[in-house]
């Protein structure tokens, strides 16, 4: 834009210039300070510039100086970092070693070349035979050395043959005698008659008044298995009866009852009675009812010996969720 105001300025003043000198230097070559046109009609007066007007000629023949592009406004200048020092540390430069003097050259010195080996001596292979060392006689070990004269040894009584042994039963003769005889024990009686066995046999087994057994003749067994063949008769019973026990209709609540019962030997039931009450008569009631359900029980087994037996069964009453 500034270009083309200066041209716009200069241009009419450069055409003004030159007609104002070419006008002068016309009226230089007429030879007057006037001169006229044709016929004499136009009179031209020609002066000398004014020094002005030469000054601003002698500018417009001047090339113009190129025209510098105005600086561009400033950028708002953010907020920048701390700048940093231009100079880096110098790197740190080792001193140079010193030239060190030429080695001598070293040369390895001729070693003597080392003997031939030495042949090893050969052995004989076959080892001399040692001469046999002389055994010592055994026989003469086993002969006493014999006595030093005039030196007698003591005599041994002679050994007693067996004719002439002592008779033990002579020696001991009189303690024998004096000692009293062990009393007689009379012999055990049997423990059971073959009339008592079959008496038994017949009946084993046999109901009799009261709901009892007659007595069974059975070996005899130790605390140990009585209480084990028990407890197992026990377990029998109360699978039998647990399978006979139900939750009474229209009862909401809860317990556990203990029940005593009487069996026989033969699985028959004697008695059962409430030993403790579950809180509630439809409950009790009910587990009177399941031990009677569940009679008659198993047997004894074999081997226990007992005419009847008693037993305490739980039962559990729980309502269903």
């Amino acid at each position: 834009m500034n270009r083309l105001a200066d041209i716009a300025l200069f241009v009419p003043l450069a055409a003004g210039l030159h007609v104002a000198a070419f006008t002068l230097a016309a009226g230089s070559l007429g030879g007057g300070t006037g001169a006229g046109g044709e016929g004499g009609e136009d009179l031209v007066t020609l002066a000398a510039a004014p020094p002005a007007m030469a000054r601003i000629a002698q500018e417009w023949d001047t090339a113009p100086a190129p025209h510098s592009a105005s600086p561009a406004p400033a950028s708002p200048q953010a907020d920048t970092a701390p700048t940093l020092p231009d100079s880096a540390p110098a790197p740190h430069t080792r001193a140079p070693l010193p030239a060190q003097p030429d080695r001598p050259e070293v040369t390895a010195p001729s070693l003597p070349a080392p003997p031939p080996a030495m042949a090893a001596p050969q052995l004989p292979r076959q080892m001399p035979a040692l001469p046999a060392a002389p055994r010592p006689d055994r026989t003469a070990a086993l002969v006493p050395p014999a006595p030093a004269p005039g030196r007698a040894l003591p005599s041994r009584p002679p050994m007693p043959s067996p004719d002439t042994l002592p008779d033990a039963q002579a020696q001991t003769g009189a303690p024998l005698a004096d000692s009293p005889r062990p009393v007689a024990r009379p012999d055990p009686t049997p423990a059971s008659t073959p009339q008592q066995a079959r008496r038994a046999k017949g009946t084993a087994g046999a109901p009799v008044a009261g709901g009892q057994t007659g007595t069974v003749a059975t070996p005899t067994l130790s605390p140990g298995q009585r209480q084990s063949l028990r407890a197992e008769w026990g377990a029998r019973i109360l699978a039998r009866v647990t399978r006979q026990h139900h939750y009474p209709r229209g009862s909401r609540a809860e317990g556990r009852a203990l029940v005593e019962l009487v069996v026989a030997a033969n699985g028959q039931l004697l008695s059962a009675r409430l030993v403790r009450s579950a809180g509630d008569a439809s409950l009790d009631r009910a587990a009177l009812a399941a031990v009677r359900r569940a009679a008659p029980f198993p047997a004894a087994p074999r081997g226990l010996g007992r005419p009847r037996d008693s037993f305490t069964l739980p039962l559990n009453f729980e309502r269903r969720r």
